[in-house]
């Protein structure tokens, strides 16, 4: 009778590890299964320097976005894929858009940065 407890113990102390083992492959919890943290900040600003409201900003690959606010500010978040891990000296490129047209294009070459500003000049 002890000797099946005992594997019944191991069994369950198995499976425990296996379904622990499974669900960090599957969920991606941590850092090194999904990528890094994106947290991209900065401003869009016209020629005189005034803060530009409404410009959609996207990473290209990665698919996280923001709209700047009031002040011209955008913050995009997210995890990056792994593959863009390992790559070139650009990981993305974060895409300016404004009246559903391509203003700017930044890449990226880190995934947590306070980004330059980004000047808008409209042409006329």
């Amino acid at each position: 009778m002890k000797r099946l407890l005992e594997a019944l113990a191991w069994g369950l102390v198995s499976l425990a590890l296996v379904s622990c083992v499974g669900e960090r492959v599957a969920g991606g919890s941590s850092t090194t299964d999904t990528g890094s943290e994106i947290s991209l900040t900065g401003r869009v600003i016209d020629r005189d320097n005034v803060p530009v409201a409404g410009v959609a900003v996207r990473l290209s690959s990665a698919g996280f976005a923001d709209t700047t606010d009031a002040l011209g500010r955008y913050h995009v978040l997210g995890k990056a894929p792994v593959a863009a891990l390992a790559g070139s000296a650009a990981l993305d490129t974060l895409r300016f858009e404004q009246d559903e047209r391509e203003v700017a294009a930044v890449p990226v070459t880190q995934w947590t940065a306070d980004l330059p500003d980004v000047r808008i000049v409209q042409r006329d």
